[in-house]
This record gives C-alpha cells, structure tokens and sequence, in this order.
C-alpha cells in the first residue's frame, strides 16, 4: 500500500506538499482493531491521531445521565480522519472511538505529526485550517445529535 497515495486521499492533507505527505507517511503505521475493540477512549491522553482506511468505528461521548452514553459519528468512508485531539491541547480525546467490525487505519503520532508541520508554516497553516473545518463539522453534529436526544 502506498502511504503517501492514501494520505492524499484524506481531507485534512488536501493541499498539502508531497514532502510533508512523504513526512507523514513515514511515521503512519497501519493497525488494525477487532470488532468492539476500542481505538481510544474519553479523557484518554491523546497521543495519536487516525485515518480510516477500512472498516467502521462509532463516536461517542459519555453522559452523565441515562443513555450513558450517546453516538456522534458513525465513520464507515475510507480516509476519513478522527482523533484529532492527539493534535490539539490539551491532548485528551473527547469521545470515545469503537470498532462496529474489523477495521484498519493508519495511526500517525500526534508530537510527531506536529513537527512536521511546524516544519513548513505555510503547508503547516492549510493543514492546520483543515483541521480546524474537521473540528467545526464533527461539533456541529455532535451538537445536532445531542438536540435531537434531549
């Protein structure tokens, strides 16, 4: 599989240089996960952040009341990114990812995937502004799940 083709694909690197793709892809490993097996959980230290690759994870948060717990994402496209905290402070998830069925992704460390990007300012600023989309999108729908729950 080639890392760089793939990451390509992926919204967060669109506009990016292929020397930070090639960057990137060099620290991606591929993992895979069981059906049920969580990728990372609420409150966690964030320490990677993923692209899917293949597969189906549910997002979601905890609640303090009943259901314990509600869904704000069922991701099932190939190179959709999620974990975005092991990118952002204070480096803790904010929901919880679980595999529906075996799923592969790509998990990129998020100290390094940083660096990198610090590296070129320019191509770090396009990345970053994606993320920042990502962020507001995945908010936005967390927050139209949450009114239509309660």
């Amino acid at each position: 599989m080639d890392k760089v083709e793939v990451l390509r694909n992926v919204e967060l690197f669109a506009g990016a240089s292929d020397e930070l793709l090639v960057k990137v892809a060099e620290i991606a490993e591929e993992k895979t996960f069981s059906l049920g097996e969580m990728v990372f959980q609420e409150g966690e230290k964030a320490d990677w952040v993923y692209v899917l690759l293949e597969g189906k994870v549910r997002v979601s948060i905890d609640l303090t009341s009943k259901p314990a717990y509600i869904t704000v994402a069922m991701l099932d496209q190939s190179y959709l990114p999620f974990g975005w905290s092991g990118i952002v402070a204070p480096y803790r998830y904010t929901s919880t990812a679980t595999c529906e069925v075996a799923t592969r992704v790509f998990a990129i460390p998020g100290i390094k995937f940083e660096e990198i990007v610090n590296e070129d300012p320019q191509c770090g600023c396009t990345v970053m502004k994606k993320l920042a989309e990502l962020i507001s999108s995945r908010l936005r729908n967390s927050r139209m799940v949450l009114l239509r729950t309660f």
